[in-house]
């Protein structure tokens, strides 16, 4: 039996007495840090129903990075991508697994927005970063760019897109020129 009953419910559906009803207070009484607690505790206990998690509901917490910047370091750690060093068919790379991976002179997390994975795969831009063996995150739900505007780095390390006409590679990413001898 559900923890209310039918006589709870009042037959006046004035937005007053709807505001007023058990069911809501009860809604309105959830703790998020509760939500976020178990959904932490669920990730790192069993990744499996986690990823079902997943797969159902990621795209709200990519918009609860975005919209409730007080939770967007919790909610970021619970973030799963696809990258250029996953080949499976959902996402499982989390900034944790990237930070682990990363070389130690890189000093940025790399992604790429794109419309699909398979545009990802072959975008040129993941050529440089092919050849010197960095990987890059691939960001494919119309969401994330959203979710960017309020994750503008994870532990320190910034993120920064590798379409960007900007981006500045570290030294040792550079081609060396080639000098001609005369």
């Amino acid at each position: 039996m559900a923890w209310w009953t039918r006589k709870d419910l009042p037959l006046n559906v004035a937005r007053e007495s709807i505001q007023a009803t058990r069911p809501d207070q009860a809604y309105w009484a959830v703790d998020p840090g509760q939500i976020l607690a178990e959904l932490e505790d669920l990730a790192s206990t069993n990744a499996e129903r986690y990823q079902a998690f997943w797969q159902a509901f990621g795209v709200f917490i990519k918009e609860g990075v975005a919209t409730e910047p007080e939770d967007a370091e919790r909610l970021a750690k619970l973030l799963r991508f696809h990258s250029s060093t996953s080949d499976g068919t959902t996402p499982t790379v989390t900034l944790d697994d990237y930070v682990a991976r990363m070389k130690p002179d890189q000093e940025h997390i790399y992604y790429i927005l794109v419309d699909d994975l398979k545009t990802a795969k072959h975008s040129p831009h993941l050529d440089t970063f092919r050849a010197h063996d960095l990987e890059v995150l691939y960001l494919a739900d119309t969401v994330d760019s959203f979710m960017l505007l309020n994750l503008p780095d994870y532990e320190g390390k910034p993120l920064r897109n590798v379409d960007d006409a900007g981006l500045e590679l570290p030294n040792w990413m550079k081609p060396q020129s080639r000098t001609r001898s005369r």
